[in-house]
């Protein structure tokens, strides 16, 4: 079976889309687009976090120079995508007022210089590098995504103080963080699961004269030596009466109908390897499909709801997973679909284990093959368990995020925004394709 791991991406397209996306202040470096308390962000900085998405977009392959793309329809509303990202756009610079607002005026913090030098730093080494040590060259540079040096200096000053917020509220790594919220949290957004895989393709083995897999093991020397069945075999002479052995001199034993005799439960096939040293992987026929798509639904009919023994027995018996001898606790994933729209068939994994109840089971096809899946129960302080650690990657800090936009949404009503300045921002399409800034 071809190996995968399905891996949490806490921060895949949408999710990370959205998080980076860091307000400034206005000030003297911009006409104010929307406010909160003396708290304001200019139409410049918005500008700058259309050209950031724009950049995320085309790291994801979207093809954002086509007029086509951005007047695509992408909802039920009607929006298309110039719409659609513009408002998501602007409801996070709203998020980051508010963060902004809290940090200055709620919570009364203030940067250190330490930071404030992190951020000068950063700047000067851009204006080097970007602008060959002008800055006049770099707000050239700038100029395509609406905003200048200023402009810029005060959106990674606010960044900063984000940041600051976040310490400061959580602690790092969210050490303020208890660990009853932990496991609030782990509770209501993660999904688990376990599967019957069955694969839609099969790795090329090794084969003898007569086209069976040979089957391998170690000897004694550490060497790969074939694997005999010694007990159900025997061994067969040749026309001058000597014993037949192999090429590394042992005896070789055969089966009634005169095939070599493997030890198929003891040895282990292998692979035929290509020119970059991997394995070649070959996809089944449309008549084999059909019948492996047959047996993956023979055994969702046979898995009686919440029977999780008898369900586990089919995954030994029959699974193709060599993952889930690894996780033994099975998958947890992130209960958000969007989160793996890099990955389509977790993505439709997680639609349907949001669709079922703990014990249900349903068949899911992708691209590997047929997953027969069962819904398991999150296991309190799953988060934790040093054997589901590939799965919670980043989990304090999607807590965090969380936590924070959660802090922020209860202010968001109180941001006032100019609507008519707000028409004149460039669409989707004008704006320039923002990846290091």
């Amino acid at each position: 079976m071809k190996q995968y791991k399905i891996k949490l991406l806490l921060f895949a397209l949408i999710f990370a889309l959205c998080l980076p996306l860091l307000a400034g202040c206005s000030g003297k470096n911009g006409k104010t687009l929307m406010s909160l308390g003396d708290t304001k962000l200019s139409v410049n900085t918005y500008e700058l976090l259309l050209s950031r998405m724009k950049g995320t977009l085309a790291k994801y392959q979207y093809n954002v120079d086509s007029d086509t793309f951005w007047s695509t329809v992408v909802d039920l509303e009607n929006s298309t995508y110039d719409e659609y990202f513009r408002a998501t756009i602007l409801e996070n610079a709203k998020m980051y007022v508010v963060g902004a607002y809290l940090f200055d005026e709620v919570y009364g913090l203030t940067l250190s210089g330490e930071q404030i030098d992190a951020v000068d730093t950063e700047l000067a080494e851009l204006v080097e590098y970007d602008g060959d040590g002008s800055k006049a060259a770099f707000n050239q540079i700038l100029a395509e995504y609406g905003v200048n040096y200023d402009i810029l200096r005060e959106t990674y000053l606010m960044e900063a103080k984000i940041d600051a917020l976040k310490l400061h509220l959580y602690g790092q790594s969210g050490s303020k963080i208890a660990d009853t919220a932990k496991e609030e949290y782990c509770q209501e957004y993660f999904v688990r699961f376990k599967q019957v895989f069955l694969a839609s393709y099969y790795y090329v083995c090794e084969t003898d004269e007569n086209g069976d897999d040979i089957y391998y093991t170690k000897n004694s020397l550490g060497n790969q030596a074939i694997c005999y069945d010694k007990v159900n075999g025997k061994t067969m002479t040749d026309k001058n009466g000597e014993v037949i052995k192999d090429k590394q001199g042992y005896d070789v034993y055969f089966t009634e109908d005169g095939k070599i005799a493997y030890d198929k439960e003891n040895g282990t096939t292998a692979f035929v390897l290509n020119k970059d040293g991997e394995p070649i992987v070959e996809d089944y026929t449309k008549e084999e499909l059909a019948e492996i798509k047959k047996e993956a639904n023979t055994i969702l009919d046979k898995i009686p709801e919440g029977e999780f023994e008898a369900f586990e027995i089919f995954m030994e018996q029959r699974g193709e997973d060599e993952d889930a001898q690894t996780y033994e606790n099975g998958y947890y994933l992130y209960a958000d679909p969007a989160n793996y729209a890099s990955y389509p068939y977790l993505e439709s994994i997680v639609e349907k284990l949001i669709e079922l109840e703990v014990g249900q089971t349903a068949l899911v096809e992708s691209d590997y093959g047929y997953h027969v899946i069962m819904k398991y129960p999150v296991d309190k302080g799953a988060w934790a368990d040093e054997a589901n650690e590939d799965w919670f990657e980043g989990f304090e800090e999607g807590l965090v995020d969380h936590l924070f936009m959660s802090l922020c949404e209860q202010y968001m009503d109180q941001v006032t925004v100019d609507e008519e300045m707000l028409a004149t921002v460039p669409s989707m399409k004008q704006i320039g394709t923002n990846f290091y800034y």
